[in-house]
């Protein structure tokens, strides 16, 4: 038998009688050239020019060589390739290689059951039946399910679709075309090759076409898919979700986009600087106390600097405050004495002590840099092997307040001691940062928990896998706050032994060492802010014409081409390259 043939049986009418005579083949085509010398290709099938019966003549052939008037209905046919043997109504019809209309409802398959897409005919508001054919997947998505809707049939040309295909369990027949009397015809031509008269291609989304059959038996065939470049994580041409094996794919060509770059790591936010701590105030005569410095205020929710001791009247300084294991400046003494005439006064005094510096907070440390292949989950979201973030310094300890100084006196005169300066706040910590992503993968085909049989022409092919990210930098600690400068002390002088404030040298008199003596401490300086350490990088993503998870094939694919796997950050691993991986065969 030749390609394409359908058999019939010609009823032929003479009075109240018929006769059945020899079955007649009609063969489906789509130009002249597939038909016999001698035939030509009428309304999608080859009729003899002569109006012989072998090719069933549309023009005034006789009866004994089963000629019809125009396709008569006498034969149960019509001028426009109709089926014309209502005896083979309701006969099982699959689609098939040969376009075979068995059932006789003018189509290879079983018109009832499909929705037809015509992307050069068909309108986005078309009814999907095959007089009015809707243009594209989304819109005939809408028309599927109801009324034993269960299976798409594609005529060729382009289609272009910016979300993901979701089939759900319905199948998918391409290699059709439409007739200029609007019927539909199946060829072998329409089965091989991509545009051009070929198969239909369908320019999809990163994620093209996705199919989860569930428990039902599911074909995709002659048609193909070709991903879109991935804005982010994977580009993946067809996806199988579930089914075990109860799903073919036959004549495909599946190509897969090339997989996103990884985002780079955002570098951590440096860690505030602690401010400084309030400087301590003088002393002097008749001055009951003298309050220390404030310690520095944490800009981030850490302890303060320690308070400056205060000074106070005939009586010792107060000690600095200390703060988180930095000891406080000592309090100065109460000191006395007295002058002889040469102004020997004979007395030992004593300042405030200054207080003890913060300790510096500890780095933070560095992020593992990606290293794997990376996973798919059964929301088709790639989940890349990406690098670590760096951890966050420890903060800075707080400086200690200066001590107060102690009160002076000689002879009559005395001096209430400086205070001290308050600690300065500690450095805050530097944040980690942030880990580099890895590159998307370039997948031609997922296999997710199904392992379906691939029949004919089946050729995947993957693209580069997107490169890693780089890492981000750590942020820096932040400087621990300067402490506050202790007070100074109160000039004493004297002439002749007796004793004088603010005097001077003009005057003829002679310093004493009470500046020195009723200084306050100093505060200590804050810790410095431990620094963000530095995040790991990410790897590269994989090219990979098949990738299974829980799943694998039977049959041989024609092809299994692969791109480049993407680019490792610096330390991370790049992408995988493999015609399959994981697939149980």
């Amino acid at each position: 038998m030749r390609r394409g043939a359908r058999l019939a049986w010609v009823l032929v009418f003479v009075g109240c009688e018929c006769a059945q005579v020899e079955p007649l083949a009609r063969y489906a085509c789509d130009e002249n050239g597939q038909c016999l010398s001698g035939e030509r290709c009428v309304g999608g099938f080859c009729e003899r020019v002569d109006g012989g019966a072998a090719g069933g003549s549309g023009g005034g052939g006789d009866t004994a060589g089963g000629g019809r008037a125009g396709g008569g209905v006498a034969g149960g046919g019509s001028a426009g390739g109709a089926p014309f043997d209502a005896g083979c109504a309701g006969r099982p019809d699959p689609v098939d290689a040969l376009g075979l209309d068995e059932n006789c409802d003018g189509v290879d398959g079983v018109a009832a059951e499909a929705v037809f897409i015509d992307p050069l005919h068909g309108t986005v508001n078309g009814e999907g039946t095959r007089a009015y054919p809707v243009s594209s997947f989304s819109s005939g998505l809408v028309k599927i399910g109801p009324a034993g809707k269960v299976r798409f049939f594609v005529a060729e040309g382009t289609l272009t679709e910016t979300e993901t295909v979701r089939l759900g369990a319905y199948s998918v027949h391409g290699g059709y075309s439409r007739t200029e009397d609007g019927g539909w015809v199946r060829s072998r031509l329409r089965l091989s090759g991509c545009g051009d008269g070929g198969r239909p291609i369908l320019y999809g989304a990163p994620v093209a076409m996705r199919c989860d059959p569930g428990d039902a038996s599911v074909t995709i065939e002659s048609l193909c898919i070709v991903a879109a470049d991935a804005d982010a994580g994977a580009s993946i041409g067809l996806a199988i979700v579930g089914g075990g094996d109860r799903t073919v794919l036959g004549e495909l060509d599946v190509t897969a986009g090339v997989g996103a770059d990884g985002p780079d790591g955002a570098d951590g936010d440096a860690g505030a600087d602690g401010e400084p701590g309030e400087p301590g105030q003088r002393g002097g005569p008749s001055v009951d106390r003298v309050a220390g410095g404030d310690g520095g205020r944490a800009t981030c929710g850490l302890s303060n600097g320690g308070n400056g001791g205060a000074g106070r009247d005939s009586a010792s300084g107060l000690p600095g405050q200390s703060a988180e294991g930095a000891r406080g400046g000592v309090e100065g003494a109460l000191v006395t004495g007295s002058c002889t005439s040469s102004c020997t006064c004979g007395t030992v005094t004593r300042a405030g002590g200054d207080g003890a510096p913060g300790d510096a907070g500890v780095d933070g440390d560095a992020g593992r840099a990606g290293h794997g292949i990376g996973a798919v989950t059964a929301a088709l979201l790639w989940q890349p092997v990406s690098g670590t973030p760096g951890t966050a310094g420890t903060r800075g300890r707080p400086g200690a307040g200066g001590g107060g100084a102690g009160w002076y006196r000689l002879d009559s005169t005395g001096v209430t001691g400086a205070s001290g300066g308050g600690g300065g706040a500690p450095g805050c910590p530097g944040a980690g940062g942030g880990a580099g992503m890895s590159g998307g993968a370039s997948i031609g085909l997922l296999l997710l928990n199904a392992k379906p049989t691939l029949v004919g022409d089946v050729s995947l092919t993957a693209r580069n896998g997107g490169n890693g990210g780089s890492a981000g930098v750590g942020g820096r600690g932040g400087e621990g706050g300067m402490g506050g400068d202790g007070g100074p002390g109160f000039e004493m002088w004297c002439n002749g032994g007796d004793i004088a404030l603010d005097g001077g040298a003009a005057l003829g008199q002679q310093p004493l060492p009470g500046p020195l003596g009723t200084r306050g401490g100093a505060g200590g300086q804050g810790g410095r802010g431990g620094n963000g350490g530095n995040a790991g990088s990410g790897a590269g993503g994989p090219s990979v014409a098949i990738f299974c998870a829980d799943g694998g094939y039977t049959g041989i694919p024609t092809r299994r081409d692969v791109g480049s796997g993407g680019m490792g950050a610096m330390g991370a691993d790049g992408g995988l390259v493999a015609q399959q991986y994981a697939c149980t065969m």
